[in-house]
């Protein structure tokens, strides 16, 4: 088990002469802190706020494009749209895991050097809120009446996913949900008629493309968060205590009838000549299963929604490719639940003046309102949060819209309770890396039961998660 990154920040905790609610928080550098929210400061500025937005979001393969030049196209209109606050960019190449790794290694050093807008993973709100280092965009609400009438326009679902402890602890910026990819030009040459709704019909039409000179057939990336999808789908838990949301989970629950099956599946997928490709590494090596479609390796995978603004830009260099979206495969052809959302989230730091915080919220409103999200939606692949974007985005979409709209079904559609807005996992980078052996085993000879390597994972996981709560005094 690793030490967690928030031993350190601990450790500056207990060092510090100050309670964590007031004004300052010593360690071994000073940075002054901000515990309350006033959006009217802004306004009041006789001079420009100057803000850093460290984010996370991966480039494509020209400087400015992909879903960081999408952004930072956001960015700039900002800047350009008002003169009392201006935003620096900060982009971390190497995606959440890099922004988290930086986030804490600022709060070890007393919160000098942290941003006055920060964008995690959406499994990382836990962990965030327990550095006790932010200001919870709740307190920026409760102080902004005009945001209170504009909230009714926001998905609930995405709201409740930044939940923690009963207080909203950041703002929902990008859904994204697991979908399946397949090329129309493979299924063709494979007389394959439609995408298959069960795994047991993706291994047959693995078999049929394998025939039809696709080698691989199938191609899965080994990532944990399909098991939270298919648990999502079937109204099951991936932690405990209603998934997080009724209380601090203590334990993980996904070693289940259903994630055996699933993952049994999968290994059947692999065995049979299918790929299982990493979950990280260089753009290459992290979208090897992509990669696999666009070369003619294989003609069907799963992955974010998020890379469609990509694919659907690099689609017309591949001619032998013709996209198709659909939901990912289930047990039964049917579901019980709705699709978890995914994504990331924006926090603000307290580490900045008043004023800072009040520019961090202003900054925040901008990206989530509602002509900002339909136009990062459509260019993206992340799905709209807002009821009032949809329209738009529908229209930017145009013709590529029914690529989209398959994700937003499963995302908006179906229940929206504790297993369907997704898991809160206390020290969820932890929890992430201990399921990397378990999907590495299961994806290569000697073939192991799945239901032996997902008991071991949840042991672990489970173990480290109550580690993690015992050195918070939980």
């Amino acid at each position: 088990m690793r030490t967690s990154s928030l031993t350190k920040v601990a450790a500056s905790f207990v060092l510090a002469a100050t309670s964590l609610t007031s004004a300052t928080l010593l360690s071994g550098a000073t940075a002054q802190a901000t515990t309350s929210c006033d959006p009217s400061l802004v306004a009041k500025s006789s001079s420009t706020i100057n803000i850093t937005f460290e984010e996370s979001m991966p480039g494509g393969a020209v400087s400015g494009t992909g879903n960081h030049g999408v952004l930072l196209d956001l960015i700039n209109k900002y800047n350009a749209s008002q003169h009392k606050v201006h935003v620096t960019d900060s982009n971390d190449s190497g995606g959440y895991g890099s922004t988290w790794t930086k986030y804490t290694a600022d709060l070890a050093n007393g919160g000098s050097g942290a941003p006055q807008v920060v964008q995690f993973d959406q499994f990382d709100s836990q962990e965030a809120v327990d550095t006790q280092s932010l200001v919870p965009v709740a307190s920026c609400i409760a102080a902004d009446p005009a945001f209170q009438k504009d909230k009714k326009n926001f998905v609930q679902k995405a709201l409740n996913s930044y939940v923690v402890s009963g207080t909203q602890a950041g703002m929902p910026f990008s859904v994204s949900t697991p979908v399946m990819y397949y090329n129309l030009q493979a299924f063709k040459k494979a007389k394959i008629a439609k995408a298959p709704t069960t795994m047991d019909q993706l291994i047959a039409d693995e078999a049929l493309l394998q025939h039809a000179g696709y080698r691989y057939g199938v191609a899965i990336k080994k990532d944990p968060w399909l098991t939270m999808a298919w648990l999502s789908v079937n109204d099951q838990a991936f932690v405990n205590n209603g998934n997080g949301h009724s209380s601090r989970a203590t334990a993980t629950t996904f070693n289940n009838s259903t994630t055996q099956q699933y993952w049994s599946k999968v290994q059947t997928i692999i065995r049979n000549g299918g790929l299982a490709s990493s979950l990280t590494g260089s753009l290459t090596q992290a979208y090897a299963n992509i990669f696999a479609i666009a070369n003619d390796q294989a003609g069907i995978t799963f992955d974010t929604t998020a890379a469609l603004g990509s694919i659907s830009s690099a689609l017309p260099l591949f001619k032998n490719v013709t996209l198709g979206v659909a939901p990912l495969p289930t047990l039964s052809g049917k579901t019980t639940g709705s699709m978890l959302p995914a994504g990331n989230g924006l926090f603000i730091p307290k580490y900045g003046t008043a004023a800072q915080v009040s520019a961090a919220w202003d900054f925040i409103k901008f990206l989530t309102n509602k002509t900002s999200m339909a136009s990062w939606s459509a260019s993206t692949g992340y799905l709209p949060i807002r009821t009032d974007s949809q329209a738009a985005w529908k229209t930017a979409l145009k013709k590529q819209i029914s690529w989209y709209q398959v994700a937003f079904d499963q995302f908006s559609k179906g229940l929206n309770d504790n297993n369907t807005q997704g898991p809160v996992i206390p020290d969820y980078e932890q929890v992430l890396a201990d399921f990397g052996p378990t999907l590495d085993a299961l994806t290569q000879s000697p073939w192991p039961s799945p239901t032996t390597e997902l008991q071991h994972a949840q042991n672990t996981t489970t173990s480290d998660i109550q580690s993690y709560n015992s050195s918070l005094g939980y």
